[in-house]
């Protein structure tokens, strides 16, 4: 299993650095002539030729160390092949939009770039130099022979693959299959980041017999599908539930094993890191539980300059002096792929040098003392993934969020922040978000919300009292949102009744939902989707819940102190409706509960519209009684008598006739 998993790793890694060779970027700064053309044409025909052996070299890298240590030679030097066409790409991503890319790489420095090339070029020369003493063969369909042209699209064939004849015959199969009458619509490339999907998509894809025997039209599409492709880790048992919760996970104890064999002198893991710990040059990801020393003594960061992961896991502060150590490894590991400063209690100010990290694509932050976030990070192009989660002095995030376009996950929960930056509809990409608070500007508005439409889990929207039109709720789409599971709509204060309800009207979800939350609502009806959804979660077996003014409504019958169940019969659907409504009328401590029995076809629709209506019609005069009272009784006073003149009957000690009485007119009106 060792060499499957770790053959597999190495021949999508070779392809990684293939995909980006064959990238516009790339194509267009070598084609511009600032490189001598000729360490370029050796790149690919060493990369080509160690392909043709590396399925060779994976499988018997478990019997002949010496084929296994050229394989670590090898993927070192890949390692930094992968870091400059990276580097390359990320600053004409960035900067294309400013002028044309030719002109922009004039820019930065094109000889730094050109040594870089020649440093891999050296490393990758001495790696096929040392391939000549092994017993390595070129496997069938393989072939050594060097690309003759450069790509000028990331469709066009030119480009080498490797090792994957066996799972692109496969898939050409199941298309071709669609011939015989059984129609193939979609065929799923899983796996994680790196592992040459699009590489092996993309060969299927230029398949000269596959164009000419099936397709007159053919599109390029990639698909992210992260999601099912961890379900399916997790059905294979590479990943087991933890029981903390079904969103934590752990690792089991032989695959762990597995990964650390894999890693080998890649990956080091060091429960206190010191001045005495000794680390091999080629880590490339590093993980810490504690310091042993002040980080400005640790020569590693000196030496490891070329590190992807810096991880802290279950941090624990150390009695040295360390609010310096994020600056310092932030301005020492410039290669950084992945950065975690969770737990960092110290920490209060990220440094502005943290827009430099380009290859940047996972930051984490989380229960640190981060106040404000410096506007650099917006810097960060091929971020994906920011942690924030419970930096409680946190209050805003920068300006320039909108840069940020390749974002997919923004962790916020346990923060204080006080409304979303502008330009949040830019996050096309984004799947998962906390919340959102909507804006009192277009700029920051329920708008934005409209192209999100990849959110995926929980999502909450907050200060929907700001949003003063009808269509502007609609513009946010919450119906193509298909992949939220658990959705909150929350009024900070109240406004018109019509609007609120208008408002709530367009704000109707997909059918799927698991749960809904709607607080702070002064309404007095519900649209009609709130009864499809909480029938759905009545279904499901979930707790459907909304705030009705200063009310918690609970569309399930339970609150905080009371619960109230009603089984369903066996005749169809169940026709009782209940509430409950904590702090009824206003007022701490009243709880009012009540069951509704609906009969005949339509006996559930009429229970649920007297529930949703009796309790407001109920509170109102009520509250109006008591308020007619209590001026009657301060007019009283005014001249000259005494509030004891004057009875006001309390609502948690009306009389029955007074509550009757008023039920009767409600039921009337």
């Amino acid at each position: 299993m060792a060499e499957l998993v770790g053959g597999a790793f190495l021949s999508a890694f070779l392809n990684v650095v293939f995909d980006k060779l064959a990238t516009d970027e790339v194509v267009d700064f070598f084609r511009g002539k600032k490189v001598d053309l000729n360490l370029l044409k050796n790149l690919k025909s060493n990369l080509s030729a160690v392909g043709s052996v590396l399925d060779d070299a994976e499988k018997k890298q478990i019997k002949l160390s010496s084929v296994n240590q050229w394989l670590i030679q090898l993927k070192d030097v890949l390692y930094d092949a992968d870091d400059m066409l990276d580097e390359i790409s990320t600053k004409a991503a960035t900067q294309k939009k400013v002028r044309k890319v030719r002109k922009v790489f004039s820019h930065f420095t094109n000889r730094k770039m050109a040594s870089k090339l020649e440093k891999v070029v050296g490393k990758l020369d001495k790696v096929l130099e040392g391939m000549k003493g092994l017993p390595l063969q070129v496997m069938a369909g393989e072939s050594n022979e060097p690309w003759n042209a450069l790509p000028t699209t990331s469709l066009e064939d030119g480009y080498g693959m490797h090792g994957r004849d066996t799972d692109k015959g496969a898939i050409m199969e199941l298309v071709k299959d669609s011939s015989d009458g059984v129609p193939v619509s979609v065929i799923a490339i899983v796996g994680m980041g790196g592992v040459g999907k699009t590489t092996l998509a993309r060969s299927v894809f230029n398949d000269g017999n596959l164009k000419e025997m099936l397709f007159d039209l053919n599109a390029w599409k990639v698909l992210e599908i992260g999601y099912e492709y961890f379900d399916d880790l997790v059905s294979r048992s590479f990943f087991q539930h933890s029981s903390y919760g079904d969103n934590f996970f752990v690792m089991h104890d032989l695959v762990h094993d597995l990964a650390l064999y894999l890693g080998g002198e890649f990956y080091f893991r060091s429960e206190e890191l010191g001045k005495e710990t000794k680390i091999g040059m080629k880590t490339r990801h590093l993980s810490v539980t504690k310091f042993s020393d002040p980080i400005s003594d640790i020569e590693v960061f000196n030496k490891l300059q070329s590190l992807r992961t810096f991880l802290a896991i279950d941090f624990q502060d150390s009695p040295f002096n360390n609010e310096n150590a994020p600056g310092i490894v932030v301005s020492k590991l410039k290669c950084l792929r992945v950065l975690s400063f969770c737990n960092f209690k110290t920490l209060d100010v990220l440094p502005d040098s943290i827009g430099k990290l380009i290859h940047l694509r996972y930051l984490n932050l989380s229960d640190t003392s981060i106040k404000t976030l410096p506007e650099s990070l917006c810097n960060l192009y091929n971020l994906q993934t920011l942690v924030l989660s419970d930096c409680d002095k946190l209050t805003r995030l920068p300006t320039d969020m909108q840069n940020l376009v390749n974002l997919c996950h923004l962790h916020i929960n346990g923060t204080h922040i006080q409304e979303m930056p502008r330009g949040m509809g830019m996050f096309s990409h984004l799947q998962h978000l906390d919340f959102f608070i909507v804006g009192k500007h277009k700029e920051n508005g329920i708008k934005e919300l409209g192209t999100l439409s990849n959110l995926h889990g929980s999502l909450s929207i907050r200060n929907l009292e700001n949003v003063t039109r009808s269509n502007e709720a609609l513009e946010a789409r919450m119906l193509d949102k298909k992949h939220i599971n658990h959705l909150s709509f929350l009024w900070s204060n109240g406004s018109d009744f019509q609007t609120e309800l208008d408002v709530l009207c367009k704000l109707k979800p997909h059918q799927g939902l698991e749960s809904l939350t709607i607080q702070g609502y002064y309404g007095t009806i519900f649209p009609d989707w709130v009864h499809d959804v909480e029938s759905e979660c009545n279904h499901n077996n979930d707790d459907g819940a909304c705030e009705h003014g200063r009310a918690r409504v609970m569309l399930k019958g339970s609150s905080t102190f009371v619960s109230m169940y009603s089984q369903k019969g066996s005749k169809g659907v169940n026709q009782d409706a209940l509430t409950v409504w904590q702090d009824f009328t206003g007022k701490k401590d009243m709880i009012f509960c009540d069951v509704f029995d609906g009969h005949d076809p339509l006996g559930h629709r009429l229970s649920q519209c007297i529930r949703d209506n009796l309790p407001s019609k109920l509170s109102a005069p009520i509250k109006l009684s008591q308020e007619k009272a209590m001026k009657h009784c301060h007019a009283n006073a005014t001249n000259g008598g005494s509030h004891s003149d004057v009875h006001v009957e309390d609502n948690q000690n009306m009389s029955f006739p007074s509550w009757e009485g008023t039920f009767m007119r409600c039921f009337s009106e």
